[in-house]
């Protein structure tokens, strides 16, 4: 694993994270009104995220997952000692409803729904 040092995230509004690492990319808190996607750590066994980034966010802020089918592979939160299960997955969201206040992190593991659901948006005229 190539490991860079970590960005200011202090400053970045928008965080994404799409690696195959098997390591901790990222150690540094976010902003209070920060939006982080972490997409790579779909096994248990893989991290991008340190935990207690995520335990910072899980405390500070929101945490949602992209299913319910990935639970058992957010590699991020279970590393971490998080029980996935107690975050919503996007379906159970509220799209009208107030957002909190801290950091958000979206964490998928690439649920194939949302490659067919994108494909279809492009495709459509």
């Amino acid at each position: 694993m190539i490991s860079a040092p970590d960005p200011e995230l202090a400053k970045c509004p928008l965080v994404v994270t799409c690696t195959p690492a098997s390591g901790v990319v990222l150690r540094a808190l976010p902003r209070e009104d920060a939006f982080l996607a972490a997409v790579g750590a779909f096994t248990p066994q893989m991290i991008e995220l340190a935990p207690e980034l995520t335990r910072h966010v899980a405390t500070r802020g929101r945490i949602v997952v992209d299913t319910r089918d990935a639970d058992h592979e957010a590699g991020d939160l279970l590393q971490a000692g998080l029980d996935v299960t107690r975050f919503p997955a996007l379906r159970e969201l509220d799209a009208h409803g107030p957002r909190g206040s801290g950091p958000v992190l979206f964490k998928s593991c690439g649920w194939a729904g949302w490659d067919l659901a994108a494909a279809r948006c492009a495709l459509s005229p």
